[in-house]
């Protein structure tokens, strides 16, 4: 397989992994790769996935230790 683009900068191939580098806004993107016959590399074809990118959760602590959920009974 072989990376040939995407929609977005933070988003890569490295062999058959996805990669998606930190930072990268949440959203659906695409991703462009070729991949082609061991046998016969001149044989290849081109294919496309959507990428969903997910925010990341956000935990609270506060300044005893203890994790406040949705910055509620706590100073966060």
């Amino acid at each position: 397989t072989t990376f040939v683009s995407a929609t977005n900068t933070g988003i890569t191939l490295d062999g058959t992994a996805v990669k998606v580098a930190a930072g990268t806004p949440a959203g659906s993107y695409e991703l462009v790769y070729k991949i082609c016959e061991k046998i016969n590399p001149a044989n290849c074809d081109e294919a496309k996935v959507t990428v969903t990118v997910t925010k990341p959760a956000i935990e609270a602590i506060d300044d005893a230790g203890t994790t406040v959920n949705g910055f509620t009974g706590g100073t966060a």
